[in-house]
């Protein structure tokens, strides 16, 4: 392309333009084939050990961090850990991790003495 264009100077983009281009259409690429080959590893596993358990939610939006999510996510680890409430639970501070503790269906003190 720059013996085309006549050199570096006349291409229109520059160097880093390009590596970021290349960059953003790698990872839009690996969106899409990460979550697919995450599944496809989730069944397989399955298969292989009957005491495996594997729950998937696909949304359009990749990071969908809303109170339903939140609470799906929470009642199906619960459920994994036959309902133990994990002593810790590191979040970080999204604003619908803390309202999901405050006006969720799934209250701290539901698990408090068990």
């Amino acid at each position: 392309m720059v013996g085309i264009a006549g050199g570096y100077s006349l291409l229109g983009f520059t160097k880093k333009d390009a590596y970021n281009y290349i960059d953003k259409t790698k990872q839009e690429k690996i969106v899409n084939g990460d979550a697919n080959a995450t599944i496809v590893y989730l069944q397989k596993k399955v298969t292989a050990d009957p005491m495996y358990m594997e729950r998937y939610n696909v949304t359009e939006d990749v990071l969908d961090e809303s109170i339903p999510s939140y609470t799906w996510l929470l009642q199906n680890m619960l459920e994994v850990m036959c309902h133990k409430f994990p002593s810790v639970l590191v979040t970080d501070g999204n604003n619908a991790m803390i309202a999901m503790w405050l006006y969720g269906d799934i209250k701290v003190t539901d698990f408090e003495g068990e």
